[in-house]
């Protein structure tokens, strides 16, 4: 049964969970390619990154954004390839040809009573684990779930197969339902997919086991093409009185130091509450932007208009939704968790980088990336304005990756494009010649930012991250200002009572669109559970999921 968008919203009324303690689960990092010492492994996940979104979208695409697609996918798989034999050229063991592996955050998640770690995406609905591995290369050492060691596990034999594709690559198995939980907030008969096939997943080694969605169910997946499956934090938000999660992302990112060598942050990670917001990682005000009509009607991805955006003083022209739709309209902004980069209209992204010096776009036709030299940050000061306010992006959240200039210029037919600077940075803002979706923000924005997402009246909140908690800059090195509590003293936090959690101090809110009222933000969130989330890496576009 396909349910309307008013029936997903009213449907979520329902009990209310009784007040409890939040609660932290400490998580770790992984390795990730965006920093590998290998510059042919860097520069492959830059280029990865765009593709890969790109692909992930593909159903909301018409004809010609599908032809354009996969015209620039088999360009890709040849340069990735050609990257590939460099790097054996020149003696690295590196694996390259691989589709999406990625920074990304993630979270345990418990299924019966075993738990693993899952990609947090916003950007879908779909939950899924392992359950077989059945080549090692995709999936040797991941933590795979044992249907017959759960109690409350039931096999949906009736359902027919679990399918996703992702990227290049598929996951397939069967159905299942289990009790599922996460951050101390269970619902019982809980649909997912069991994994007993994979390609171009190429996880062996890491600890992440599957994907968990926190879209909208219309962005999930169909049992047998007639059925949504609910997403997790769907069926939990029945019981929340405050029917919203909220996420922070803690920074975790590329940026150069004065010898322009890569660094990055050695424990990132992050916060998703269920049922509210903690006003510990946000300061002032919450800024609830509404749907559109046109959103709330078809109610998949959380999406909300963006009224502009500026770079180094000067306004940008962002309006409209690409070449096929008209100038005039507000601009549709996609929050991703699952996806890093900002991707945007091609006709639309060129203005960020014309008021750059010395950038250009990345000599590779339809690539979408832009390459400027390194030592103009930190001159950015972007911004993009939601509900009439104005977020500013820390100049080395622009970054992707970067490069020397005799790397770059090896590959020949550059000119002289590479001699201006030593050392040269791969934007991350990029962009993409479909129609549609409009823009897709990833995590590049959403780590200047602390989320809510609010599903009565379907909406976002958007308020500035609070620097004490926040990964930060001084000069040109991150620098960490906030220590990981162990479990106990965190546990004991949570027992006591917090003037910064209750009353006028819980953090107002306001709306953009009359969605949203100042009592909102005054209300305790006593019933929310915190999830701590960690960044790890996510391989072969796992993140990527097509619907």
């Amino acid at each position: 049964m396909l349910l309307s968008p008013f029936l997903l919203v009213s449907a979520l009324a329902g009990q209310v969970l009784p007040a409890q303690a939040l609660e932290s689960l400490q998580l770790t990092r992984q390795p990730t390619r965006r920093t590998d010492p290998d510059e042919n492994v860097r520069l492959a996940w830059a280029r990865d990154q765009v593709i890969n979104t790109r692909l992930k979208y593909r159903s909301l695409l018409d004809e010609p954004g599908r032809e354009r697609l996969a015209r620039d996918v088999r360009r890709h798989t040849d340069e990735i390839e050609r990257l590939q034999r460099r790097a054996k050229r020149d003696g690295s063991n590196a694996d390259i040809v691989n589709w999406g592996r990625d920074t990304q955050f993630t979270a345990p998640v418990t299924f019966g009573n075993q738990e693993f770690e899952l990609v947090v995406d916003t950007g879908s609905g779909s939950l899924w684990v392992f359950v077989e591995c059945t080549n090692q290369t995709e999936c040797g050492g991941v933590p795979l779930y044992d249907p017959s060691k759960s109690a409350t596990y039931t096999a949906l034999n009736s359902a027919g197969d679990f399918s996703i594709q992702y990227g290049v690559g598929t996951a397939d198995g069967i159905w299942g339902q289990d009790a599922v939980s996460m951050g101390g907030e269970s619902h019982p008969n809980t649909t997912f997919g069991e994994v007993n096939h994979s390609t171009e997943w190429e996880g062996q080694g890491t600890n992440i086991s599957g994907l968990i969605g926190f879209s909208w169910p219309g962005a999930g997946s169909l049992i047998q093409d007639k059925e949504f499956v609910m997403p997790l934090w769907y069926e939990l938000a029945k019981k929340w009185d405050n029917k919203a999660f909220s996420m922070y992302l803690q920074r975790e990112t590329v940026t150069m130091n004065s010898t322009q060598e890569m660094v990055s942050m050695a424990t990132p990670g992050g916060v998703i509450t269920l049922g509210g917001w903690d006003p510990t990682y946000f300061s002032g005000d919450i800024n609830f932007v509404d749907f559109t009509a046109a959103a709330k009607q078809n109610l998949a991805y959380w999406q909300i208009p963006v009224e502009g955006a500026s770079i180094k003083g000067k306004a940008l022209s962002i309006g409209g939704g690409g070449k096929d739709m008209p100038s005039q309209a507000a601009a549709e902004v996609m929050f991703d968790s699952g996806t890093t980069l900002i991707l945007g209209p091609a006709s639309q992204v060129g203005q960020f980088y014309d008021a750059i010096e010395g950038s250009f776009e990345y000599p590779q036709p339809g690539s979408g990336n832009y390459m400027f030299p390194c030592d103009t940050i930190p001159h950015f000061d972007l911004k993009f304005t939601f509900g009439g306010v104005d977020y500013p992006i820390y100049d080395n959240d622009m970054v992707a990756a970067s490069y020397s200039r005799e790397y770059l210029q090896s590959f020949g037919g550059t000119g002289d494009k590479f001699r201006g600077a030593e050392h040269w940075c791969m934007g991350a803002i990029a962009a993409t010649e479909d129609s549609s979706p409009p823009w897709i923000f990833g995590d590049a924005f959403l780590k200047n930012v602390y989320t809510v997402y609010r599903a009565d009246p379907p909406s976002i909140g958007l308020a500035r991250v609070n620097e004490q908690v926040n990964n930060t800059f001084q000069g040109d090195h991150p620098t960490r200002t906030r220590r990981a509590r162990p479990r106990a003293e965190r546990a004991a936090a949570a027992d006591k009572p917090s003037a910064s959690k209750t009353g006028a101090d819980a953090g107002k809110t306001s709306s953009a669109s009359g969605g949203g009222s100042g009592n909102d933000g005054e209300k305790k969130d006593s019933s929310a559970a915190r999830v701590t989330v960690g960044a790890a890496v996510a391989f072969a576009a796992g993140v990527a999921l097509l619907f």
